[in-house]
């Protein structure tokens, strides 16, 4: 059931709505805004036609003004709704917010075999989500999600499928952003051109936030498919776009059976990763992968796989990158052209990293890039153009297997490259175990614990050990296999830590005879 649009002028509102959706459009409220509905069952909402809008067991907000509380509650079950047509825009059991708010935003969905569609051009699809757009919050962002069959599908042109997830656009944050996943057989699904599938996702484009930005799967069976033209799928991911936040991003994958799709022509799939593009963090970016099964795949043209990992592109942290997988069977796949599969690793391009880089493996893991130019990068660290102020750690321990695999492939285990880069810093890479690291094919290279430096600085040791039973295998035409080793290419710069001790006694000598002197 759809409300029209209000105007309420200054009074307090505190409201237990029976219907499905709350809409208000130019309101100004002091109190709360309350929707929580009885359980439903078997209800259907329908939108077909131009510029059409289905809002299900929802709350819309537009040029708001208010202070209070803002919470929607969804217990539905058995419920469909359905927006088909141009510009069609599918809402169930979320929160869409524009203006104003002096205070906390709080979205909880206990649903059971929920269905979201919204088919056509300029498609959006939310199911229990969060939607900030053009917006000042002073307060906290909350956005759990505890349920079972839930099913959220967008197909057409300008794709964008939400579950599970928080999205802010254009906004200004004064507190925390939590999104929290803890739910049960759950599918999203993105097709068309420029899709955006994202699932137990906080997506952040535009905005400001000052606090910490929270997001934590602890589901089972989840599946998250992006499938066209410039795709975007993201699973228990954070993404964030020319915005700033000040505050930790803390990135955490727990449970069973995850499984994350991007295929097409420049499809990404990003599964408990983080993606900072022209952003700047001034706090920890901690990415934490930690269950079993978890399987991130990328097929196409120009496609990329992000495990776990941290991909920062003319953007600043300040603050450690911490990548770490602790999950039994975590597979991580690139297919196609120009394809690259990072797993717990840290890839930087045009940015600037002010803290510790650490990538860490332990367990069964699998991390493979098969095609043309492909690059396999597990527990290892990249910089392109690039400046890291601290310590660059690589480690892999267990039974890893990394495997790149067609024509001038890399495959790099607890390795680091850099090219056109400065590091203040040591590099330490550390092989523990049965490691694999395996590149098969044409002018394919196998780096296993290795330092590849081209037109770079690093001002501090480098440190490459491989302990355990590790295998390094380079098969093929121009084929190179580099274990432990340290390559230097072009002109590179190598500066050992000074002896502090040493200088500090140079110095006191130096005062103590100025001091003689002026006696």
């Amino acid at each position: 059931m759809r409300i029209a649009s209000l105007v309420v002028s200054s009074f307090i509102f505190i409201a237990l709505i029976f219907p499905t959706s709350t809409l208000y459009a130019g309101s100004t409220v002091k109190g709360a805004v309350l929707n929580i509905p009885n359980k439903i069952d078997k209800n259907i909402n329908v939108a077909v036609g131009k510029k059409s809008s289905a809002t299900q067991s929802s709350i819309s907000l537009k040029n708001l003004n208010m202070t209070g509380v803002v919470i929607n509650t969804n217990m539905d079950k058995q419920s469909l709704n359905l927006a088909a047509g141009n510009r069609a825009d599918a809402t169930q059991g979320s929160v869409k917010l524009g203006g104003k708010l002096r205070g906390a935003v709080i979205n909880t969905n206990m649903v059971g075999t929920n269905l979201n569609i919204a088919a056509g051009n300029r498609v959006s699809a939310n199911q229990a989500s969060v939607n900030v757009k053009n917006s000042n919050i002073s307060g906290a962002v909350l956005n759990t999600a505890v349920g079972k069959n839930a099913l959220n599908i967008a197909a057409g042109n300008r794709v964008k499928s939400g579950q599970s997830s928080v999205i802010m656009e254009s906004s200004k944050i004064s507190g925390a952003v939590i999104n929290t996943s803890a739910a049960q057989n759950m599918l999203n699904i993105g097709a068309g051109n420029r899709v955006e599938a994202d699932q137990a996702t906080t997506k952040i484009s535009d905005s400001k936030i000052k606090g910490a930005t929270v997001n934590t799967v602890a589901a089972q069976n989840l599946l998250n498919i992006g499938a066209g033209n410039r795709v975007n799928a993201r699973q228990g991911a954070i993404n964030i776009e020319s915005s700033k936040v000040k505050g930790a991003v803390v990135n955490t994958a727990g449970g069973q059976n995850l499984l994350n799709i991007a295929a097409g022509n420049r499809a990404t799939a990003n599964q408990a990763a983080t993606n900072l593009q022209d952003s700047k963090v001034s706090g920890a970016v901690v990415n934490t992968a930690i269950g079993q099964n978890f399987l991130n795949l990328a097929a196409g043209n120009r496609v990329k796989a992000n495990q776990a990992s941290t991909s920062a592109t003319g953007s600043t942290i300040k603050g450690a990158a911490v990548n770490t997988i602790g999950a039994l069977g975590a597979v991580n796949l690139a297919a196609g052209n120009r394809a690259t599969a990072n797993q717990a690793s840290t890839t930087m391009q045009d940015s600037t990293l002010k803290g510790a880089a650490v990538n860490t493996i332990i367990g069964g893991t699998v991390n493979l890039a098969a095609g043309n130019r492909v690059k396999a990068n597990q527990a290892a660290f990249s910089s392109k153009n690039s400046t890291l102020q601290g310590a660059a750690i690589n480690t892999v321990g267990g039974a890893a297997v990394n495997l790149a695999a067609g024509n001038r492939a890399d495959a790099n285990q607890a390795a680091t490259t850099l090219k056109g880069s400065t590091v203040k810093g040591n590099v330490v890479n550390t092989l523990v175990g049965a490691g694999v690291n395996l590149a098969a094919g044409n002018r394919v290279k196998a780096n296993q614990a290795a330092a590849t430096i081209e037109s770079s600085t690093v001002k501090g040791n480098i440190i490459n050990t491989v302990g355990g039973a590790g295998l390094n295998l380079a098969a093929g035409n121009r084929a190179s296999a580099n274990q432990a080793a340290m390559l230097k290419v072009t002109w590179s710069t190598l500066l050992p830590v000074p002896d502090l001790t040493l200088q500090r006694e140079i110095e006191l000598k130096l005062i103590q005879h100025c001091c003689r002197c002026r006696t």
